[in-house]
Parts: structure tokens; sequence; C-alpha cells
């Protein structure tokens, strides 16, 4: 009993550490940041800032606070950090997939913003999130939920007064809702505090930004596409019509009816040595001939 018990217990562990692996596999397969070194595009109604995007800044996994990049007291950081500025302007960043996507979150590190007053004019806002479709042309509007969330280490900010402290740099977390299927994502940012706070903010401030999600299901289905092709290999009977051809050939093998009539051949030689004595005895109804040849003998007597 202890044996099978122990076994039991070896088994039993040996399926939770499996079941453990396939868990930990799937959400990391679910859990894929879709943007990473992807190029994109930036629109924006102004101008840009101070820190220029090299071209691909927002998508190369480095942000200040990532264990790498110390943060730059209350600036930002060259060739980390990205500026678009200009008041009440937008700023659009459009990313283009080579194959349908399907996303469930964003997130945009190192924005920076100063919710108790206006004495930090960078912030930064998600306004809206655009998506397309595969297969068409133009972005539509996405559903999401957006919250900011304080860098934990981060430089904290003052009041102009000096009277209060808090945070300045935050993660954008944006929960998506029904977004599957797109080639195309497009996010729209402005400066927009709140009418509590007051809108002299001007420029956005930012250093990465991540898509989360995974390949669409979709794609892979398009396997059946090429399945169709047993219809095309089913239209080979007709070439199988060639059996007709070969069925002709029986005509061919009568050969072996000719072949087969010469065992009736070697059958009639049984046949004859059976039928000799029928012969000889049907020799009486042949011996109609022996008058000829009975004649003969009258001819021999005749000598």
């Amino acid at each position: 009993m202890r044996k099978s018990t122990k076994t039991i217990a070896i088994v039993l562990t040996l399926a939770m550490v499996v079941a453990a692996f396939c868990a930990t596999f799937t959400a990391s397969a679910e859990d894929t940041n879709l943007l990473a070194g992807m190029s994109y595009t930036a629109e924006y109604n102004a101008f840009q800032g101070g820190y220029e995007d090299a071209g691909n800044q927002l998508t190369d996994g480095k942000y200040r606070g990532d264990g790498e990049t110390d943060w730059n007291d209350n600036g930002a950081v060259s060739g980390i950090s990205v500026e678009y500025a200009g008041s009440n302007a937008q700023t659009i960043i459009t990313f283009e997939f080579d194959a349908a996507v399907d996303l469930n979150s964003i997130i945009v590190r190192g924005v920076r913003a100063f919710f108790l007053d206006n004495s930090v004019n960078r912030h930064g806002r998600l306004a809206n999130v655009g998506i397309r479709l595969e297969g068409e042309e133009d972005y539509g509007p996405a559903a999401f939920e957006a919250s900011y969330e304080a860098i934990e280490g981060a430089p904290e900010s003052k009041t102009a007064d000096e009277s209060a402290t808090g945070p300045q740099f935050y993660n954008i977390n944006a929960t998506l809702t029904g977004v599957e299927g797109i080639t195309g994502l497009k996010l729209v940012f402005d400066t927009y505090k709140g009418d509590d706070i007051g809108t002299n903010a001007y420029i956005f401030q930012v250093d990465e930004i991540e898509a989360y999600g995974s390949a669409s299901p979709e794609a892979p289905s398009e396997a059946p596409v090429v399945s169709e092709e047993p219809a095309e290999s089913s239209e080979e009977p007709v070439v199988s019509e060639e059996p007709t051809e070969s069925s002709e050939e029986p005509a061919v093998s009568e050969e072996p009816t000719e072949s087969s009539e010469e065992p009736a051949e070697s059958s009639e030689a049984p046949v004859e040595s059976s039928e000799a004595p029928v012969e000889s005895s049907e020799e009486p109804a042949v011996s109609e001939e022996p008058t000829e040849s009975s004649e003969e003998p009258a001819e021999s007597s005749e000598a």
C-alpha cells in the first residue's frame, strides 16, 4: 500500500508540474509585446520637442527606470525619451502589422504629467485608439479604458508654491475590448489634463509604447484553401479514365482467350485419345469409304 501511495503521489506531482508549465507557456504566448522592434509613423500638428525620435526609440525596449537607464531628475534622457510639442496639439503614432493580430492591452511608458497643478507643462493622455481590420482600408474606433500608474522610484514634483509633492512620471495602462483581426493600430495622444487643472500643458513626453496580444487565429485558417487541392486531385478520375483505355485492353486480353483455346486444343488431345475407340467405333460409319477401300481388294483380286 505504501508503494502504491507513493507512486500516486509522484504521478500527481508530475501532473501538477506539467499543468503549471502549460499554463505558463500559454500565458507567455498570449502576453507578447507585438510592437517590439516595429517601425511606425508619427504625425503631429505642431512640432517635435527638444528630444527628437531617432526613428525607433518608441519600440526599442528602453525606458527610464528599466534597470539599465537611470532617471535624469525631472528631465528626459536623450536617445530614450521622445517629445512632441504644441498647445492643444495631437500626436498620432501608427503601427502596421504584417499579419492580423488580436490585442488586449497597451502600455505607454515614461509619460510625464503632474496632476496637482500646472507647474509641470508636460502631459500625455491616450485620447483615442484606432484600429484597421484585416482587408479594410479605413480605421475605426476601438473601445478601451485607460488609467495612470505612477512609476515607482521615479522623481516626484512639487506644486508651484512648493506646498505639496506628487508623482510626475506615469505609465498609461489601457485595456482593449474586442480588438481582433487587425492589421493597423493608431494611437492618438493629446496634452489635456482636465478642466479642473487647466490645459496649459503643451508637451507630450514618452519613452516606450507596447501592445500585448497574439497572432490572430484567422491567419492559419487559410490552410483549408490549400486543402481544396484534393478537389483538383479529385478531377484526376477524369485522367483515371485511362483505365477505360486499359479496360479496352481486355479486347487485347482476348489473346488469353486464344491462349485459353490452346488448353482447349490440349484438352482435345485427351478427348482424341478417349475418342480413339469412339472413332474406331464410328469407323463403321466412316467405313462407308472403306467401300472404296473395299473395292481395292477387288482390284487386288483382279491383279
